[in-house]
């Protein structure tokens, strides 16, 4: 006990303050650093975000664009139309159906070997 006497008061008061200011930084600093670190990923991921979301626009865009031109380059041709004229004629549409699929089956089966040799 006699070296807690010895000891000045007014020194350990100080010394507290000092601590509680100190520990006050400490938490200010490190709260500032976690706020900080937070917007760090939140803007990381937007910008992910932002690359997947124009990556995923641009597979649907060629998907589409494939589509179309296909489409444009296979089906909607003279002969296809004809064909597709003469099912209307409801005595023609069978002989209509078998020339249509006659006309697209070497499409088709090129296509379904191009698609089977990708996977």
């Amino acid at each position: 006990m006699r070296f807690l006497d010895t000891i000045d008061k007014s020194w350990l008061k100080d010394a507290l303050v000092v601590l509680m200011v100190v520990a006050t930084a400490w938490i200010i600093l490190f709260s500032s650093m976690q706020i900080e670190f937070e917007m760090n990923i939140q803007s990381e991921v937007d910008e992910s975000t932002a690359k997947q979301d124009l990556a995923w626009y641009s597979v649907q865009k060629l998907f589409t664009d494939g589509i179309e031109l296909r489409f444009e380059s296979k089906i909607y041709q003279p002969e296809v139309l004809a064909l597709l004229e003469k099912a209307q004629d409801p005595k023609q549409e069978k002989q209509a159906r078998l020339d249509l699929y006659r006309l697209l089956y070497p499409y088709y089966q090129s296509h379904q070997q191009s698609t089977d040799d990708k996977f």
